[in-house]
């Protein structure tokens, strides 16, 4: 439920950004068709886009992880 009322509220805002940038064409109702279509796609389509932003978030930081244990490790074979 809550993914649903997220997505269309991300693609109501992406449907108004696009018609504001899309405001001084003549063809209103091309303009309104393009808007609704992007903003659609984006309601739709905005849990892969996120899921793959976190996906990437969630492996720099295991890896920043091992690196840091790297450096300990090798910091305490240095010392002895």
């Amino acid at each position: 439920m809550l993914q649903r009322i997220i997505g269309h509220t991300i693609g109501a805002i992406v449907v108004f950004v696009f018609l504001v940038i899309f405001a001084h064409d003549p063809n209103q109702t091309h303009t309104y068709a393009i808007a609704a279509i992007i903003g659609a796609f984006t309601s739709f389509f905005w849990p892969i886009v996120i899921a793959f932003i976190l996906a990437r978030r969630m492996k720099a930081r295991r890896q920043n992880e091992i690196d840091a244990s790297v450096q300990r490790s090798m910091a305490d074979q240095n010392k002895q």
